[in-house]
């Protein structure tokens, strides 16, 4: 257990677990159901949480950048990403062509750029550097 974490009593809901346990028993379409559910469920969750990283990362790099003065930028990723000179942690690795309506705060910019396109990158990038970490 890390330091971080706290063990929590599962006591009280000990009822609830038995019922949940005798449902999935009876009928096994509902437990594989409800466990894709789950499954969708913290897919999404986890899309939108790139998503919001991706969008921070993009617009921390564009206050700073708008920050500093003017310069040709030559980036093709998003803002925040790839060779961008404001991006950070493994957002450097992310170095996406990504068209979209977004504008770029520098005058001489390339192409406006979407990060929608470089959520699943993300992912996999993640996974993948979480496999090699283990």
């Amino acid at each position: 257990m890390k330091k971080d974490e706290v063990n929590a009593s599962l006591v009280e809901f000990l009822p609830l677990l038995q019922q949940a346990d005798r449902a999935y028993r009876a009928d096994v379409s509902y437990a594989v159901a409800m466990s894709n559910a789950a499954r969708a469920i913290e897919s999404k969750r986890e899309v939108w949480k790139l998503r919001l990283e991706l969008r921070e990362a993009s617009k921390n790099a564009q206050k700073t950048c708008k920050d500093t003065k003017p310069f040709v930028c030559d980036n093709e990723a998003p803002c925040g990403l790839g060779s961008c000179r404001f991006a950070e942690g493994d957002m450097v690795l992310l170095n996406i062509k990504s068209p979209g309506n977004t504008s770029r705060p520098q005058f001489y910019s390339k192409e406006p750029y979407g990060l929608e396109g470089v959520v699943e990158p993300l992912r996999n990038l993640r996974e993948n550097s979480t496999e090699l970490d283990q």
